[in-house]
C-alpha cells in the first residue's frame, strides 16, 4: 500500500508531499491544481514512461519518491 510520496519539479509542481491513510484516499481539487500529475507521479514511479508535458524544464532535475508499507 503506498504511504507517502515527495513529487518534486514534475511539471507545474515545484514541490509537493502526500501522506495516504489506511482505505480509501481521494483526491480532489480545483481545474489545474495538479491532481493528474500527483497520480501519473505513481505511475511513473510504477515503471510507465513520463510524458513529455511532465518532463522538468532544462537544469531541473524530477524526483519522485514513494513508501510503500504491507
Amino acid at each position: 500500500m503506498l504511504h507517502h510520496l515527495r513529487v518534486k519539479n514534475l511539471a507545474l509542481i515545484d514541490s509537493a508531499e502526500v501522506e495516504f491513510g489506511d482505505g480509501l484516499n481521494i483526491l480532489t481539487g480545483e481545474t489545474g491544481a495538479g491532481k493528474s500529475i500527483i497520480i501519473g507521479s505513481v505511475q511513473h514511479r510504477a515503471g510507465r514512461k513520463s510524458t513529455k508535458r511532465c518532463d522538468p524544464p532544462r537544469l531541473r532535475t524530477m524526483h519522485i519518491l514513494n513508501w510503500f508499507f504491507h
